[in-house]
């Protein structure tokens, strides 16, 4: 019985740790043979969703200019983006 319960314990380990990885990527495999990527298509702007940005500062004026000048430079159509820079008791001029 004991014989029995070791065997059964050995392979119940050896599945766990080789058998079961084997199948997940059999599985993986045959299902990615099965899928194929789209081609990337060009997408009009009207089609693009509203997008808001919202930007927390707190004493950041020496940041504040740099991350203009960054968000300006964000390849999106600009009537479907909408950037708000909000400041709550800034101390140096960050207002």
């Amino acid at each position: 019985m004991f014989i029995l319960l070791f065997w059964a314990s050995v392979l119940f380990i050896l599945y766990t740790y080789f058998g079961y990885p084997v199948l997940i990527r059999q599985k993986a495999n045959k299902k990615q043979k099965h899928t194929s990527v789209p081609a990337y298509t060009e997408v009009p702007d009207e089609e693009w969703p509203t997008v808001s940005i919202v930007v927390p500062v707190h004493n950041e004026a020496h940041h504040v200019e740099r991350k203009i000048n960054n968000l300006r430079e964000i390849d999106y159509p600009k009537d479907k983006l909408t950037i708000t820079f909000v400041s709550d008791g800034s101390e140096d001029g960050t207002n």
